[in-house]
């Protein structure tokens, strides 16, 4: 696996195929996803360690240890990790489309 960096940490693909891609992001301490959203694609998010939160089209929900979400396609959120230990989430994506070009962000 190839690890992807970004400010707020950084990203691994687990499995990639056209309707379907499966990640490993690790957030860093106190850093943050963008708040986005996608036109193709819906994500499920499972919580492999760590705490956090999401905003969810303004509402905020804590996440912890083996929780689950779905983030609907089109609904914008954001991954927030404000502990002092590292974030890590399992990403399904799923859809039409499950490529990084598929971002909108506010």
């Amino acid at each position: 696996m190839e690890k992807t960096i970004r400010g707020w940490g950084y990203y691994e693909v687990i499995q990639d195929s056209d309707q379907c891609k499966i990640k490993e992001l690790v957030v860093k301490p106190n850093s943050c996803l963008s708040y986005q959203k996608h036109q193709y694609r819906d994500e499920l998010w499972f919580v492999k360690s760590g705490n956090g939160k999401v905003i969810v089209d303004e509402t905020v929900i804590h996440l912890f240890k083996h929780n689950y979400i779905l983030i609907n396609q089109n609904s914008w959120h954001q991954l927030i990790n404000g502990t002092n230990e590292d974030l890590i989430i399992i990403e399904i994506q799923f859809g039409f489309k499950c490529e990084e070009e598929d971002i909108e962000r506010r």
